[in-house]
């Protein structure tokens, strides 16, 4: 970047004079990047030093006036020794300010992340992994469990509308139909699964419950009168088994009634 750059800082522009930095200065940034890394194991020195630079191009006053300060000082602690300590001292006091501004940002952003994965639903299916012995399958638990609310309703024989998708009344784009029958082989398998597969009756009133209904696992519960664990299993096993039915293979079993 070329002196009389300009950068936006908080809104404000402020003109950037890299000359000024000068060997002082940069003196400084290597002596405040290393006493803040020191103290902060997360910060790296290498973006202090780069940060503390940043610094002393875009506060110029701040750190001549500061430098005059320390040139000042009576007996040996001035002159030009006692310019380069005082800059380097103010500017490690700035370069913490900055480095905790950082760890505060981190953390919030840690805590956002963690968060949003406690709002991901994990008894979804297609929020969880593939179970052993359905990897590979033409047919997984996700699959089933994404296409399986069209045998109930006909709406969606379409394909599944995205929470973020655009609206039903929107235009429609032109297709390729000879790649547009792949939810629709879906639908009719399952339908032939969910006649033919060996389920048990509460197997398949959870499922209808939950995937039809849009009941939670703990209201299915309340209404089968038995405990969110054992709508989990059902749903579980259910789910494995018109998967490995429609896979026509025989698959282990994970759900178990408790």
């Amino acid at each position: 970047m070329e002196a009389g750059d300009r950068v936006t800082q908080d809104v404000q522009v402020t003109r950037v004079d890299w000359d000024s930095i000068g060997e002082r200065g940069f003196w400084a940034a290597e002596r405040a990047a290393k006493a803040v890394a020191s103290g902060y194991s997360s910060v790296e020195e290498d973006d202090v030093f780069q940060e503390a630079v940043i610094y002393l191009a875009t506060h110029v006053e701040e750190m001549t006036k500061q430098a005059d300060y320390g040139n000042s000082l009576p007996g040996i602690r001035g002159g030009e020794t006692g310019a380069r300590k005082a800059v380097a001292y103010l500017l490690t006091l700035r370069m913490r300010a900055w480095a905790q501004t950082q760890i505060d940002t981190r953390a919030r952003e840690l805590d956002a992340a963690v968060k949003q994965e406690e709002r991901v639903d994990l008894t979804r299916w297609s929020n969880r992994p593939t179970p052993p012995g359905f990897e590979g399958m033409a047919y997984t638990p996700a699959v089933v469990e994404t296409a399986l609310p069209a045998i109930w309703d006909e709406s969606m024989l379409a394909g599944v509308q995205g929470e973020r998708g655009p609206s039903p009344d929107m235009p429609k784009a032109s297709s390729d139909p000879s790649h547009s029958g792949t939810h629709m082989a879906h639908v009719a398998d399952l339908r032939r699964a969910w006649r033919d597969a060996p389920l048990a009756l509460a197997e398949r009133r959870a499922l209808f419950l939950k995937l039809s209904i849009g009941l939670t696992e703990q209201e299915i519960g309340s209404h089968e009168g038995c405990t969110q664990q054992a709508i989990s299993h059902r749903l579980i096993r259910g789910l494995e088994k018109l998967t490995a039915h429609l896979n026509g293979r025989e698959v282990p079993l994970s759900g178990t009634e408790h």
